[in-house]
């Protein structure tokens, strides 16, 4: 019986099998390390605004002086919390030792609302597309002074003693981006 059902679908099968060997085998490599990658310190900040936490902002540190050696993209994103994790190079965990200067950025999107029943006339769907696109607004949430290298007060020395720093970034702004 078994013998039966494997001569039925056998072709299934020896596709399913090798599929799944193909998977593992380049699953298992994960990331290669790149050369010269120094040893990383865990670093998380925290982000608030107006004393909330701060959700959705890009953060970048830049390194405060050159000879800190080859410079790698050290970012993170701040979640529901303001909480921040570092990852350098968009993927491995921590942050190069050093002192950086944050570089913290957020935007929001408004949308017009949308009708309540979408046409079906291609002519009006594409006026309704082009009344969302013009209507659509994205603002900075952010003070001009946190978004740039030379403004920004904003600084870290890499690894800290608990790796975990809060910054305020003051008053919420609603600036149009043009």
């Amino acid at each position: 019986m078994l013998f039966g059902v494997f001569k039925q679908y056998k072709n299934i099968i020896v596709i399913v099998c090798f599929s799944f060997l193909l998977f593992s085998a380049g699953c298992n490599r994960g990331r290669v390390r790149p050369e010269g990658l120094p040893k990383l310190h865990q670093c998380v900040i925290h982000l608030t605004q107006e004393g909330i936490p701060l959700s959705g902002a890009s953060v970048l540190f830049l390194p405060v002086s050159p000879s800190q050696g080859k410079h790698w993209t050290v970012s993170g994103f701040s979640d529901e919390t303001g909480k921040t994790e570092i990852y350098t190079n968009g993927y491995f965990r921590g942050s190069p030792q050093g002192e950086f200067k944050i570089i913290v950025t957020k935007t929001e999107t408004v949308v017009p609302p949308f009708p309540d029943i979408m046409p079906t006339d291609p002519r009006e769907i594409v006026k309704l597309e082009r009344m969302i696109e013009k209507g659509t607004k994205v603002y900075k949430v952010i003070s001009d002074e946190f978004t740039t290298e030379e403004t920004t007060p904003l600084k870290i020395i890499v690894p800290t003693k608990e790796n975990k720093t809060t910054f305020e970034l003051g008053a919420s702004i609603r600036k149009l981006v043009q």
